[in-house]
């Protein structure tokens, strides 16, 4: 829920503002509550970067503003397009090119 809510503020595009250092407080928490429940080796380097989130949003506006969200669905449809693990690449330039023709 830490996580959670966090995310939302800062994916909001006037809560972000108002609501930086609560949100900021909320994922500092989850990182600080996920070592003591999932263990230190928990703390990769994204939980790490969750602290530094709150300069980004600061500086470039809301989440949304700036991440690849928008864009995790879309690799979701191109990894149905590839049928088999070799060559994906040529893979996806045959099969798009026959759906834009």
């Amino acid at each position: 829920m830490l996580l959670f809510m966090g995310i939302s503020l800062f994916c909001h595009p006037v809560h972000c503002y108002e609501y930086y250092q609560y949100a900021h407080d909320l994922l500092t928490a989850f990182a600080e509550q996920s070592a003591e429940i999932y263990g230190h080796g928990f703390l990769v380097y994204n939980v790490h970067c969750l602290e530094h989130l709150v300069a980004n949003v600061l500086l470039h506006g809301s989440l949304d503003d700036f991440s690849a969200f928008r864009f995790e669905n879309y690799l979701r449809q191109l990894n149905q397009i590839v049928r088999k693990a070799a060559l994906p690449l040529p893979q996806l330039a045959r099969r798009l090119g026959e759906t834009s023709s």
